[in-house]
């Protein structure tokens, strides 16, 4: 999840990145509450 590492991400990379946070966030709220929001501007 760190595009740091990759030279230029492109649009495939990005929508990835959004769907790794998305399920990352649902295996959290599934251990326990979780009070924080993604920034989605990514």
């Amino acid at each position: 999840m760190d595009l740091s590492r990759m030279p230029e991400p492109d649009t495939k990379d990005l929508d990835r990145l959004k769907r790794y946070k998305k399920e990352y966030r649902t295996i959290l709220e599934y251990l326990g509450p979780v009070s924080w929001d993604w920034d989605d501007s990514d």
